[in-house]
Order: structure tokens, then C-alpha cells, then sequence
């Protein structure tokens, strides 16, 4: 995923579910993200994901969310989170 999206290389955490062996929307690798991500409130976490059930999970957890559909959605969310 991270070769084939040359985008996600400029986050600095990216978590691919594939490699930590658990799966969205399970609330045990929202907790293991921001354990790697080194934040203990996921207020301060801005989720992206193409699947709606995935933010939606990520949404009653507490994290900030954008459910991804397309370049020009995403990019607006993130000027307006001040993320660009």
C-alpha cells in the first residue's frame, strides 16, 4: 500500500492493518494507533479512511475523522484541520 500510494509516505504515521495483524472496524487497533503514534488522546488524531463503518468506529472512539472518497475531499479536510 505504501508503494503504491506515494501520498501516505508524507504522513508521519501511517498504520496498515494488514501488518499489525488486527482489523478495522475493531476497536483494539484504534488503541494499538495511538499507542504507536505515541497519542494518548485520539482527539488529537485526524482518522482517515475509505470505509464508512472504519469512521465511523473511529468517530465513537473519539478520534477526529474524514471518510475518504476522493483527492479534492480529502484535501479540503485537511486545509481545514490547518493539516496543509
Amino acid at each position: 500500500m505504501l508503494q503504491e500510494f506515494e501520498i501516505l509516505r508524507r504522513f508521519r504515521d501511517v498504520i496498515v492493518s494488514g501488518r499489525i495483524g488486527l482489523i478495522k472496524p475493531g476497536a483494539e487497533i484504534y488503541h494499538v494507533a495511538l499507542e504507536v503514534m505515541d497519542h494518548p488522546e485520539p482527539a488529537n488524531v485526524l482518522f482517515i479512511d475509505n470505509s464508512l463503518p472504519n469512521v465511523e468506529a473511529a468517530d465513537a472512539l473519539g478520534f477526529r475523522t474524514h471518510h475518504f472518497k476522493h483527492a479534492e475531499g480529502l484535501e479540503t479536510a485537511l486545509l481545514c484541520e490547518g493539516l496543509l
